[in-house]
């Protein structure tokens, strides 16, 4: 068979000496990783250990592209996303989370709690469970059905009217599949529970008026824009923001005071470089985040159940984790149903594996 020549030197070699200089470290390097790097083990203790630490290589997953290689969290955080092989999956619940991406606090463990629809079922069967709060936790609601159900999309939720659409659409899925089984998710007290300052008060008298056994509420933003505009002729800006925290801590203990079965998911890190360029000015983000410190002290004080998604988001840098900076992808509202699940559940419930 005759031999191919290069058209570039117009002869052939088989010796890695008439390489040029400069290919020959890339060689070596090149035979130094397939030397060095170990075949994966078939140890199955050893398998279960890559699932918590290795980044994989994302799949694309309906209507989101996700990058190829993921990058860890920002230092500081308390905990990290990451990927891993679907295969470990035993439901399409559990696959999309481990191919798109699952949030570990690294505070309380390196295991996963990733939930298989089975199993939060059977967590919350035979109980009433009311969501309730502001558009990020409408897409909370729409994570936790999704788990729940088992009927998944990536489809974008952009703008208000879509959101409401698609939290209907998910509350006539669990009223159809979920309410046979005895288990009844709601979404009730929109209106006083949406966040409008004076109102916290009579949102808590709602929610406990609807006797579910879990309440899981989350506001904020709106009460912090609120008072943001009461104290904005106060010179100094970081004292104000101090001050606007204080008010919206005072409004929203009135709804901890009052409702002992309540789960409060704290609002969500901003990612200041995907806020629309009309909102960067206006939006109370300093406030917002001395309102999460105090919240987390008061949680600390009081024993308040706290699900806090403000570092989960905080840790998710990945660029199909926000379109708008505050308002989440689908992915991420079903990890902080995950990380409500976690709170709700026992602790046997971790991660089924073949």
């Amino acid at each position: 068979m005759q031999r191919r020549e290069p058209p570039s030197s117009g002869r052939t070699t088989s010796s890695w000496r008439s390489l040029p200089p400069s290919t020959i470290p890339i060689v070596v390097i090149v035979i130094c990783f397939f030397v060095v790097t170990p075949p994966r083990s078939k140890n199955p203790a050893s398998r279960r250990k890559s699932i918590q630490t290795r980044f994989r290589g994302a799949l694309r997953s309906n209507e989101t592209d996700h990058p190829a290689i993921r990058s860890p969290a920002p230092t500081g955080t308390e905990g990290r996303w990451l990927t891993a092989p679907a295969a470990e999956a035993v439901d399409a619940v559990q696959q999309h989370a481990l191919s798109e991406g699952f949030y570990v606090d690294t505070a309380e463990g390196t295991s996963p709690r990733l939930f298989s629809s089975e199993q939060a079922r059977a967590c919350l069967a035979g109980k009433s469970v009311a969501v309730s709060g502001d558009s990020y936790t409408k897409q909370l609601a729409i994570g936790l059905i999704e788990v729940l159900t088992g009927k998944l999309t990536n489809s974008v939720i952009r703008n208000a009217r879509k959101r409401q659409r698609a939290l209907d659409a998910a509350l006539a899925t669990a009223a159809s599949d979920l309410t046979p089984r005895g288990i009844n998710i709601s979404f009730p007290c929109m209106k006083p529970c949406y966040g409008w300052s004076g109102r916290m008060l009579q949102c808590a008298s709602c929610l406990k008026a609807t006797g579910a056994d879990l309440v899981i509420l989350s506001t904020g933003i709106h009460l912090a824009e609120k008072w943001r505009s009461e104290l904005s002729t106060h010179e100094n800006a970081t004292v104000r923001s101090l001050m606007v925290a204080e008010q919206v801590l005072k409004e929203t203990k009135l709804v901890f005071d009052s409702i002992t079965n309540l789960i409060w998911g704290t609002s969500p890190s901003y990612n200041r470089q995907k806020i629309p360029e009309k909102y960067k000015d206006t939006m109370p983000l300093s406030d917002m985040e001395h309102f999460y410190h105090k919240t987390l002290r008061l949680a600390q004080d009081t024993g308040i159940r706290l699900a806090d998604f403000h570092e989960m988001t905080r840790a998710c840098v990945w660029d199909n984790c926000t379109a708008d900076g505050g308002h989440r992808s689908r992915f991420v509202n079903r990890a902080k149903a995950q990380a409500v699940l976690a709170l709700v559940c026992p602790d046997d419930t971790r991660l089924a594996r073949p």
